[in-house]
């Protein structure tokens, strides 16, 4: 039994690798690039909808919002931040994970083939 159990082992192994080694490196790269794409885009249509919601309320809903963003961050701080779900605006969240996805996945997926 425990013959057959390390022929099974080593068989879905093989596939396993088998799998990996016939994907495409530029596959690996591509979509990972483009879900962060999708997630920044996403992003940017949140803050549209929510700042069109603050339009429709008036002046002092765009002032307090305004000045509730921190404008002073950079990138790193910036997708550090919104990978805590720390900003205040509509869609930063999204836009800064959409970064880190789109900064970091496709290394990953080409480190697969390397």
């Amino acid at each position: 039994m425990h013959t057959q159990f390390n022929s099974t082992q080593q068989s879905r192994f093989s596939t396993i690798c088998e799998t990996i080694s016939n994907a495409n490196p530029i596959n690996a790269m591509l979509i990972p690039a483009l879900l962060g794409c999708g997630m920044v885009v996403l992003g940017l249509f949140l803050e549209y909808h929510g700042q069109s919601y603050l339009i429709k309320q008036g002046s002092d809903a765009i002032i307090n919002y305004y000045t509730s963003i921190d404008t002073d961050l950079n990138l790193v701080q910036y997708i550090g931040h919104a990978l805590q779900w720390q900003l205040n605006s509509f869609g930063g969240n999204q836009q800064g994970i959409g970064m880190a996805i789109l900064g970091t996945t496709p290394v990953f997926g080409l480190a697969v083939f390397v």
